[in-house]
């Protein structure tokens, strides 16, 4: 039975900050903090980062996600529903799963979710939405019913201690996906998957903790091990040489905590097992769109665990403008990571109706729909004071200024429950 993904939205919040501005302002108050983040911007190739208003969080923006690709659905498609998934490493509970919150929320705003529905949440840092989308495409292999879908959710907010060179790669946002079979964009090979795991220390966050411990350097070593590790497990579950699948594969979706990461690892991988060196190597990326992957990330910042998915997105967005229809057929890799660690590569196909699943879709809006962070925002969500109860509760008067349409923190009660609502 053939599953795989039917359909995606992406949400990002409209709030930015220009890492030239930020550059400008600690060249006023820390000089010294000015040139390492300096040197960092120009290793990473970032240019902003876009982070969620004070009145939104892991679960708002997955709400906003899974509303957007749920609009596209009739209510006999939503009924179908048997699984909400999340992947994140931003839970708002210990107990409760944001896919319980999201289910509730989705209700009060109109769509048709069924009870019999099953809602859970996976983590494994920047991997969880890569696993909770297998798990969820595992399921409906399994169920007789072929009608049945899955919505997946990626949401997570990344933010660094202040000063630090991570600064620079922080970043917010959510990407909800329905699961199906038969599935109108692509048709996954969830038997060829590839993994690979280690326990290691490159990146945790403790609980209780705002920021994460990031041992900068140990974690591109990682990153690019474990990847390639991932990588190499597909090649032998499909029985070819990483050569055959290199030259065979026509696009590649990577997690992307910054833009030069996943270009550095790309390079490296087709030069060890194709022997391609410089405008051969140039040559071979563009042919697959290679920086419409990437391009995301610069401007966005890193998403976690839904990473992976808005380079997917914007991927498959940018080969519909340019092929058409002729991108049916297409083979795909996705190479997804996560901290502590973990590595999955994934593998698909464009299914036949990806180009009209696409033409609806408006990444631009997603991606460029901005707004310029007030200073005094930005210095109090990095510093972590919009995590404090009584912070995130704009009363109704304030809630007005909220955009219609939109989930929002109502308020945290005396107890620590977070009560959503939808601005109408």
């Amino acid at each position: 039975m053939t599953t795989g993904i039917g359909d995606m939205a992406v949400y990002i919040p409209r709030l930015m900050m220009r890492l030239s501005r930020l550059l400008e302002r600690y060249a006023l108050s820390n000089p010294t903090i000015q040139r390492i983040l300096d040197r960092a911007i120009h290793k990473t190739g970032q240019i902003s980062v876009r982070f969620p208003h004070l009145w939104e969080d892991a679960v708002t923006m997955a709400a906003q996600a899974a509303m957007q690709v749920l609009s596209r659905m009739s209510d006999s498609a939503i009924a179908s529903l048997r699984y909400i998934a999340v992947g994140t490493e931003s839970a708002t509970d210990l107990a409760k799963p944001i896919a319980a919150h999201v289910g509730g929320m989705l209700r009060a705003a109109g769509f048709p979710i069924p009870n019999s529905i099953a809602t859970f949440q996976t983590q494994h840092a920047c991997a969880g939405g890569t696993y909770s989308l297998l798990g969820v495409n595992a399921l409906l292999a399994l169920s007789p019913i072929r009608t049945e879908r899955g919505l997946v959710i990626c949401t997570d907010v990344a933010r660094y201690a202040p000063g630090t060179s991570a600064e620079i790669t922080a970043g917010a946002g959510a990407v909800a996906m329905i699961a199906e079979c038969g599935c109108d964009l692509l048709e996954l090979d969830v038997a060829s998957t590839g993994y690979a795991s280690r326990d290691v220390d490159d990146f945790f966050r403790p609980v209780g903790a705002i920021t994460p411990r990031v041992r900068g350097s140990f974690s591109i070593h990682c990153y690019k091990e474990t990847i390639e590790d991932a990588f190499l497990d597909h090649c032998q579950r499909t029985g070819q040489t990483p050569a055959e699948v290199l030259r065979d594969t026509d696009l590649f979706a990577f997690h992307a905590p910054y833009h030069h990461l996943p270009l550095e690892l790309m390079g490296s991988l087709v030069a060890r097992y194709l022997g391609l060196s410089g405008p051969e190597i140039n040559r071979y990326l563009a042919e697959r769109d290679f920086d419409a992957s990437i391009k995301p990330a610069a401007i966005v910042g890193n998403l976690y665990s839904g990473s992976v998915f808005l380079s997917l997105a914007s991927l498959l967005n940018r080969r519909c403008q340019r092929r058409g229809d002729a991108m049916v057929g297409e083979r795909l890799l996705m190479l997804s990571y996560g901290s502590g660690n973990t590595a999955v590569a994934l593998s698909g196909r464009v299914a036949e109706g990806a180009p009209e699943v696409i033409r609806r879709w408006d990444m631009e809006s997603a991606l460029n729909h901005v707004q310029e962070a007030p200073s005094d925002d930005y210095d109090r969500w990095v510093a972590g004071d919009s995590e404090h109860a009584g912070y995130h509760t704009p009363g109704p008067a304030a809630a007005s200024g909220i955009p219609r349409d939109s989930f929002y923190l109502e308020r945290i009660r005396d107890d620590g429950y977070r009560v959503y609502a939808l601005r109408r």
